[in-house]
């Protein structure tokens, strides 16, 4: 500091030599230059909010009928649950799940 005559002239010093840096690094990448506009524009004013929509007539909520059965006493469950799933046979293997990509054998050397 005592070299350059001080505080004040450090400071000026340094902040010249930060916005010299910021500089370079904005002429570096054009995408982060700071675009002046061309026409300057009035800022638009807040639309105001509209007011909530109130129904003429409120509408009573519907009762429920009354629940069904699920289970209908005629038909027999079926076998693995009644999932709809086929039962498991044991003489059969299970498929692989299909990824969608095949499969790639590369030659041997």
């Amino acid at each position: 500091l005592a070299t350059l005559g001080g505080e004040a002239p450090y400071k000026r010093l340094m902040s010249s030599i930060n916005a010299d840096i910021q500089q370079a690094l904005l002429a570096e990448r054009p995408e982060t230059k700071k675009k002046e506009p061309k026409d300057p524009k009035e800022p638009k004013l807040p639309k105001e909010p509209k007011e909530p929509k109130t129904p003429k007539d409120p509408k009573e909520p519907k009762q429920p009928d009354t629940p069904k059965n699920p289970k209908d006493p005629k038909q027999p469950e079926k076998p693995g649950g009644g999932s709809g799933e086929q039962p498991k046979q044991p003489g059969e293997k299970p498929k692989k799940p299909d990824d969608g990509n095949p499969d790639i054998k590369l030659p041997e050397e």
